[in-house]
């Protein structure tokens, strides 16, 4: 029921489906969100995943 959000450094086929619900990023993209969000707490902010 959930998603995870990770680096693929193996790959450069982003935007296609390759996995069983991971979300591959480019090492820089994964970086940056890294950067961004804050884990844990009330104030991290929501990542939303959409199919399509």
């Amino acid at each position: 029921s959930g998603y995870a959000l990770h680096t693929a450094y193996w790959h450069d086929a982003f935007g296609r489906p390759r996995s069983h619900g991971c979300v591959n990023l480019s090492p820089y993209d994964a970086w940056w969100i890294y950067q961004w969000s804050a884990p844990g707490g009330a104030n991290s902010p929501a990542v939303y995943v959409y199919s399509g």
